[in-house]
């Protein structure tokens, strides 16, 4: 009895003793992310920035290129000294409309609209310029004067895309494309750069289908292509999320050793696609280096700047694959921008000093 008495003493103590030390170490690390928080916050006082109010139109808080958003506004915050208030309309246009006009009526300070349609909602950039407060649109270009438009090179990135595939297949073979929304200014200007580059390889048989940035919509279009078409020799994706529920597909299916993938997103799991072999390319956009640009080019907007606001998104390839590109002459090569998968993640976890207020000239 005295044994087990003992014997329960012991492990009440240990017990007692753990809790108490994983407290402290609990305490130790929400100490040490205030700490960060507020040296990050010290960029911005030092900048000299006086406190301001960003407002975002956004598409979505689920998608997950969105998601990282959210978890990185408090970092973002502390160190542009800014209130960011990111609004999600679902992808739809009423409610992006309503989304809008909610932020003109909290006075912000400037707003970065993503939109759903980059035609019809030049009326609401246009209101937001009556308004007085400057405006940028996301990675969209909105033709309405005044307004600022922050921007990848999409056309020329699947330009390249195209003729990547086309060297890789030695300029023939059966290439299938998924696209994104029809109507997005990013999505149809991809879609455009493929569709017409890839019309300058006769020997190459092409089709493409709509995803609308959906998975379940990516898998049943490569599900009905794969039940007829015996041979596809390469499938290009606008978006992680479309590129990996297809590639999933096309593993089932058994024919993931003649199929070559593209994706275009630069998240993790795509960039982890392109180190195993999984998938031939990728680019950095990376949601992390993606959302702190958009960030920094809201502060540039309500700053005074105008025209177009360009982010840089090399390709993300293994060394090998670009020198078969090189061997076999693909057309631009000399003026291709490339990174390894490792070089692509060390850049992601540097985002704050490639777009942090401190970058900013």
């Amino acid at each position: 009895m005295k044994k087990i008495f003992i014997l329960t003493s012991v492990v009440i103590f240990l017990l007692t003793f753990t809790v108490a030390f994983a407290g402290c170490k609990i305490a130790a690390v929400e100490e040490a992310i205030e700490e960060g928080v507020e040296e990050v916050a010290d960029a911005g006082e030092e900048a000299g920035q006086e406190p301001w109010t960003l407002g975002i139109a956004n598409l979505t808080y689920t998608h997950s290129f969105y998601v990282p958003l959210e978890e990185l506004l408090p970092q973002m915050e502390a160190n542009y000294n800014v209130e960011i208030i990111n609004k999600s309309c679902d992808f739809s246009l009423e409610q992006q409309f309503a989304d809008i006009d909610n932020l003109i009526e909290l006075g912000v300070d400037a707003i970065g609209v993503n939109p759903v349609d980059s035609v019809a909602i030049e009326p609401a950039v246009q209101k937001i310029i009556d308004a007085g407060i400057p405006v940028f649109s996301i990675a969209n270009i909105v033709d309405v004067e005044g307004n600022v438009n922050a921007i990848l090179e999409e056309y020329k990135r699947f330009e390249e895309n195209a003729n990547m595939i086309a060297s890789y297949l030695n300029e023939e073979g059966v290439v299938f494309y998924v696209s994104g929304i029809i109507g997005n200014w990013a999505s149809d200007s991809r879609q455009a750069g493929f569709v017409e580059t890839i019309a300058d390889y006769p020997d190459i048989t092409f089709d493409w289908g709509p995803s609308d940035f959906d998975g379940e919509k990516a898998a049943t279009l490569v599900e009905g292509w794969l039940a007829s078409n015996d041979k596809i020799d390469a499938i290009v994706f606008v978006g992680e999320t479309s590129g990996m529920a297809g590639l999933e597909v096309i593993k089932n299916a058994g024919r993931e050793d003649e199929i070559i993938v593209i994706t275009d997103g630069g998240e993790d799991v795509g960039i982890n696609s392109v180190k195993s072999g999984d998938t031939l390319a990728d680019a950095l956009i990376a949601p992390d280096l993606f959302w702190w640009w958009i960030i920094q080019s809201g502060y540039k907007t309500m700053m005074g700047a105008e025209g177009n606001l360009y982010m840089p998104t090399p390709h993300i390839l293994l060394p090998e694959t670009y020198d078969v590109l090189e061997q076999n002459g693909m057309v631009g090569i000399e003026d291709y921008d490339w990174i390894t998968p490792d070089e692509a993640f060390d850049q992601i976890s540097q985002a704050i000093d490639f777009f942090g207020i401190a970058t900013v000239k």
